[in-house]
């Protein structure tokens, strides 16, 4: 168990303290014990009011600010003045590290020596470094990280053959050439598709579109979401109180999982093609769109539409 409280952790004391429980009884929960959980929503609420979001913020920037006072190499010391001299000689990171260490027998990591050059003299990665300022990807983060994380596996044997409605899967589309995301939804039995705009990927957000979205859906057709591993879900089982969902997660690396909403996208792109430049896409310009996507008949729907077949199980489909 990690020492510091992850951010699935603070979602779940928010939704502890709506629920009225103690301190001591979210520490028997979430494991921890009830010193921490008293301290957390004692330094991080706001008039009272723990938000998980603004907490994460706050701990954040105030650990920043304790690292910026111990930083462990000083501009213009013998260490500043070696990097520098290795750096222009075309030398990583941890070759650095490694030099630094024969020579002198002092260890330095080569992550502390790369964000002291991002630092301290950021104009020397794009000039001699290889990958010059791209970034390395951690957008996805390990499964077991998910607080009340429920594998596929563990998902009702309705939702995998189809035999009922309300099963729905979730991916996103993007666009290349800047930050810009539609959350999508897919009903496994039917086909019907709900589609969201996302300017930023957050947990926040992702939580607040999926709640807008599902808000029109009678509750016979919210049962369960089937979703990947990204760190946007980490509020999750917040979906089960906002949307009446149960959510469930793919296993690691395995898109075919979802492969109905998967093959859904690509009808998305018939109007929104990978190259297009989105501008200010509006979510009625997409609700458009998703509409003509739910009235085009579908072969394996015998020809009817997913808004007529679902309407003959459910009535009160608006």
């Amino acid at each position: 168990m990690s020492l510091k409280l992850l951010y699935s952790e603070c979602v779940a004391i928010q939704i502890y303290l709506r629920e009225k429980l103690s301190h001591r009884e979210i520490g028997l929960k979430l494991s921890r014990s009830n010193s921490s959980i008293s301290d957390e929503i004692r330094k991080y609420s706001i008039n009272g009011e723990y938000i998980a979001s603004i907490a994460w913020v706050m701990r954040q920037t105030k650990r920043k600010l304790i690292n910026a006072l111990h930083y462990k190499i000083q501009r213009w010391d013998l260490l500043d003045t070696f990097i520098l001299d290795k750096v222009r000689s075309y030398r990583s990171p941890e070759q650095i590290a490694w030099r630094w260490k024969h020579e002198t027998w002092e260890v330095i990591s080569k992550d502390t020596i790369y964000s002291h050059i991002k630092r301290v003299h950021p104009e020397l990665i794009k000039k001699y470094f290889r990958r010059k300022w791209k970034e390395y990807k951690y957008g996805t983060i390990k499964a077991w990280y998910i607080y009340n994380r429920k594998s596929i596996h563990e998902r009702p044997i309705e939702a995998k053959l189809k035999s009922e409605f309300g099963h729905w899967e979730w991916d996103t589309v993007r666009w290349w050439w800047r930050k810009w995301w539609f959350v999508t939804f897919t009903e496994r039995k039917s086909g019907l598709e709900l589609a969201g705009v996302l300017e930023e990927k957050y947990a926040t957000i992702v939580t607040e579109v999926t709640r807008q979205l599902f808000s029109a859906i009678p509750s016979e057709i919210k049962k369960t979401v089937t979703l990947d591993n990204g760190k946007e879900f980490v509020e999750h089982y917040m979906w089960k109180w906002l949307c009446w969902l149960d959510t469930y997660f793919a296993d690691v690396w395995t898109p075919w999982q979802r492969g109905l909403n998967e093959n859904t996208n690509g009808l998305i792109r018939q109007f929104y093609p990978k190259k297009m430049k989105l501008s200010n896409v509006s979510q009625q310009e997409l609700d458009y769109y998703i509409s003509l996507i739910n009235t085009r008949p579908r072969k394996r729907l015998n020809y009817l539409s997913p808004i007529e077949y679902i309407k003959m199980y459910c009535a009160d489909l608006k």
